[in-house]
């Protein structure tokens, strides 16, 4: 399969935790893993529920992007102010070619 035109630009984030030596104090916050990811970003409609009487917004999207080593469905993926959380990583045949992210 021919990878896709890759017009987009995408960033990766990581989260992470780091603890003060000497305070003891935890920090968690995201990072960058990788800046500036050529990216094909396919958003779908979205849709809003409601849960616990709050109003729930969900975009859906499809990303593929260049293989590269170290993806994780822990990392999160920023593109155009939005940030999306993985939902599944898939890989072409080759398993070295292409990822295909759901968010």
């Amino acid at each position: 399969m021919m990878t896709p035109r890759l017009r987009h630009r995408v960033d990766i984030e990581s989260f992470e935790e780091d603890q003060d030596s000497i305070t003891g104090e935890i920090t968690r916050a995201w990072v960058m893993f990788i800046d500036g990811v050529p990216a094909e970003v396919m958003t779908g409609p979205g849709s809003e529920s409601r849960v616990s009487a709050s109003k729930h917004a969900e975009t859906t999207a499809r990303i593929v992007m260049r293989w590269f080593p170290g993806l994780l469905p822990t990392h999160r993926i920023a593109w155009e102010g939005k940030l999306y959380d993985i939902l599944s990583i898939e890989t072409d045949a080759t398993g070295r070619r292409d990822y295909r992210v759901r968010v």
